[in-house]
């Protein structure tokens, strides 16, 4: 497990969301940090049962961190996602959309560790809604230009009421 992050969000409209999140534990090499990374987003969508299109952006910014005696800052983000969604049923759906990334460097003592970059990912996904209140979402991120790599992400969200 690389990171754990916890956050909330609020649905300003029925069809705008918002969300703040923030680092809870992040892992460096052999380093972690607590709190030292915010990553807020906003998200419209619209509805055509039983499809769902919406989009998101989002910003990255992460605070300077000590890592082995030198200062290490992990580098922002602009992210910008459009996906489609299908209902399946009252309790499935399935997701794809990309993921455009434009990302600045890391810099450690000040130094950028690589230069400013792009992007674009393929994104699927599956939500099981266990009730009202508990959904489990996984989603296999796949790259598609840019730098090479995938990630599979599991991520609960539990609704307060």
């Amino acid at each position: 497990m690389s990171d754990i992050w916890i956050g909330t969000s609020y649905r300003f409209t029925e069809e705008i969301v918002a969300s703040a999140e923030t680092a809870f534990l992040e892992n460096h090499n052999e380093h972690s940090s607590s709190l030292k990374s915010v990553l807020v987003s906003l998200t419209t969508y619209t509805s055509v049962d039983p499809v769902v299109l919406s989009a998101t952006g989002a910003y990255r910014l992460s605070a300077p961190r000590d890592e082995a005696g030198s200062i290490y800052k992990p580098g922002s983000y602009l992210m910008l996602n459009p996906s489609v969604g299908f209902a399946v049923n009252e309790k499935v759906s399935l997701t794809t959309g990309l993921q455009w990334t434009l990302r600045f460097p890391d810099k450690v003592n000040g130094v950028d560790q690589s230069t400013r970059h792009t992007r674009t990912d393929l994104i699927m996904g599956l939500a099981y809604g266990f009730d009202r209140e508990s959904i489990l979402n996984l989603s296999l991120k796949s790259n598609v230009s840019g730098r090479n790599g995938a990630d599979l992400r599991a991520i609960w969200m539990y609704t307060f009421r």
